[in-house]
């Protein structure tokens, strides 16, 4: 019982310590191709992309942007009006709520 367990426990162990021992023989790697630059930052942050593309550039779904806290409030209260925002009890807004959110024109 504890046997395949332990097995597995120290598959698990021993698989961040594999990953990163191929991170750095690739970076080592694109080191020693072009010994003659600097390291820098930026230039090590491309190395590391190019091993393990982060995870905002692989989704596959959109990303939204970041946007104001008008347009947020202006989003807020449209789907509010709209009935996609629930409320906490999951719910949608009432008129009252709605008006209270809104501001005269």
């Amino acid at each position: 019982m504890y046997g395949k367990n332990n097995y597995i426990l120290q598959q698990t162990k021993r698989e961040p310590t594999k990953n990163l021992a191929e991170l750095r023989n690739h970076i080592l790697g694109e080191i020693a191709k072009d010994p003659e630059h600097a390291m820098t930052k930026t230039r090590l942050e491309k190395i590391i992309y190019s091993f393990h593309p982060p995870r905002s550039l692989t989704l596959s779904r959109r990303v939204r942007s970041r946007e104001s806290l008008t347009d947020y409030i202006a989003r807020y209260t449209h789907e509010m009006k709209n009935g996609t925002r629930l409320n906490t009890h999951k719910l949608r807004y009432g008129a009252s709520t709605l008006k209270n959110y809104t501001i005269p024109v």
